[in-house]
């Protein structure tokens, strides 16, 4: 983040303030550009590039090697619509295991070819999708999780994490539209500071999802968990609703549980929430 004072000027009555040149050619905007100009309800003045739409990267070539996994996942938040993969004569089963497995983690991506050769990926895209759907929907798996732990149904926590993670990864995708070079994924009225805000709450909520998918608990715990669990249900609404001064008012709640609350993944999953809680403005 950059940080520098300008002086407003006076032209015929108008107040007007210069931008920066680097952040004009950044955006490859010019005389005549339109940009968003937002007013927060904290006093700030939020100057964003206009919506457009920018052509998709079409398609990218990768090889399978140790690597793969980390060569998919930047095709994948580099936005390419179409991911070969190069195949080498022999792959392990657990590396096709762990290959698999991450791929089901990935929003709106199919095999769409596969041979001896090559594996061919097709990345609809999350266009469609909004920070504040994907956010929702990452909370609603983690609030049933939470639901099914302490009713002791803890079959199907495992299952419901991978779906907090495809919803987490498109959050990413998403932010990384937002503001690489004023390609926004979508029209959506969200500041940009917002857009962040998802992001960084999104990673808080997965790793609760983490924490969650292994606990087990004695029915003693449980009962520390209820609070706990009512006690994440709140930030995050207040989170959602951006009631700052309602999230304040949960700082108690945060210090009574702390005092009560002894398993480590249990106090971590406090933690993480107090985070949240630290985010909402």
């Amino acid at each position: 983040m950059e940080k520098d004072k300008r002086k407003l000027q006076n032209i015929k009555g108008s107040y007007l303030v210069t931008l920066p040149k680097r952040w004009i050619d950044n955006y490859d905007l010019e005389k005549g550009s339109q940009v968003d100009v937002v007013t927060t309800d904290q006093g700030y003045l939020e100057i964003s590039p206009e919506y457009r739409e920018k052509k998709k990267k079409e398609k990218d070539v990768i090889k399978w090697d140790d690597h793969v996994i980390k060569r998919l996942a930047g095709s994948y938040f580099g936005g390419y619509g179409k991911i070969e993969i190069n195949l080498p004569e022999e792959i392990s089963k657990e590396k096709r295991e762990e290959f698999n497995g991450f791929l089901d983690r990935l929003m709106n991506v199919e095999i769409i070819e596969e041979n001896s050769d090559r594996i061919v990926l097709k990345n609809f895209g999350i266009k469609d999708l909004e920070f504040s759907t994907a956010f929702r929907r990452m909370y609603y798996f983690v609030r049933s999780m939470f639901e099914d732990l302490l009713e002791g149904k803890t079959e199907h926590l495992k299952e419901r994490d991978k779906q907090v993670d495809k919803f987490y990864f498109s959050v990413v995708m998403k932010l990384r539209s937002y503001i690489s070079k004023g390609e926004y994924a979508t029209e959506e009225d969200v500041p940009l500071i917002k857009a962040v805000d998802y992001r960084m709450v999104s990673e808080k909520v997965e790793r609760i999802a983490d924490i969650i998918k292994n606990l087990e608990l004695t029915e003693e715990e449980k009962e520390r968990a209820r609070d706990l669990f009512e006690y994440f249900n709140k930030v995050i609404e207040c989170f959602i609703n951006n009631e700052f001064e309602e999230s304040c008012e949960l700082n108690y709640r945060y210090e009574e549980l702390k005092g009560k609350i002894e398993k480590k993944e249990l106090n971590r999953i406090l933690e993480l929430t107090k985070d949240i809680s630290d985010l909402i403005r």
